[in-house]
C-alpha cells in the first residue's frame, strides 16, 4: 500500500525492518518470514524500477521488543548462538547503513550458529564461508 501511495512522489528514504529470520527462518514461523521476505523483495523491486528503497532486517534486539521482555524467548534465542543486539549498536548500524545496500541484515552471533544451522557449510567446498577450515583434496 505504503508502494502505491507515494508512487510519483521524490523521496529521499523509503526504509523497512526485516528480521534475520528472513535470512534463517523460524521454526513454526513461515508467514512471519514470508513477511520479512517480502520486505526485501519490496526493496529490490523499488531499486530496479530506480526508486529509493531499503530493508534492514535485524537480529533480536536485547533492550526493547518481544524478545528482550519475554525472558523464555531471549533463553531460546541466545541458546541457538545468536547473541541479543545492544540498542547503541543498532543506532550505530542504522547510522551506516541508511541510504546503503537495497538489503542489509545485522545481527550477532557466537560464531558457531552458521555451522550449527547448516553443517553442510563445514564441508571443504564451503568451509572458508563461515570460518571453518577449508580441506583441499589431493
Amino acid at each position: 500500500m505504503l508502494d502505491r501511495v507515494t508512487d510519483g512522489h521524490d523521496l529521499d528514504l523509503f526504509l523497512m525492518f526485516s528480521s534475520a529470520g528472513a535470512a534463517f527462518g523460524n521454526a513454526g514461523q513461515a508467514a512471519y518470514t514470508a513477511g520479512n521476505l517480502f520486505l526485501e523483495a519490496l526493496a529490490r523491486a523499488r531499486r530496479a524500477r530506480g526508486l529509493v528503497g531499503q530493508a534492514i532486517a535485524w537480529g533480536a534486539l536485547d533492550e526493547v521488543g518481544y524478545v528482550a521482555r519475554t525472558e523464555g524467548a531471549a533463553r531460546t534465542v541466545t541458546r541457538a548462538g545468536p547473541a541479543l543486539l545492544p540498542l547503541r549498536e543498532v543506532s550505530r548500524a542504522l547510522d551506516d547503513l541508511v541510504g546503503g545496500p537495497e538489503v542489509a541484515l545485522v545481527w550477532s552471533h557466537d560464531g558457531q550458529f552458521l555451522r550449527r544451522l547448516h553443517p553442510h557449510l563445514a564441508t571443504p567446498r564451503l568451509g572458508e564461508l563461515t570460518g571453518g577450515r577449508s580441506r583441499r583434496r589431493r
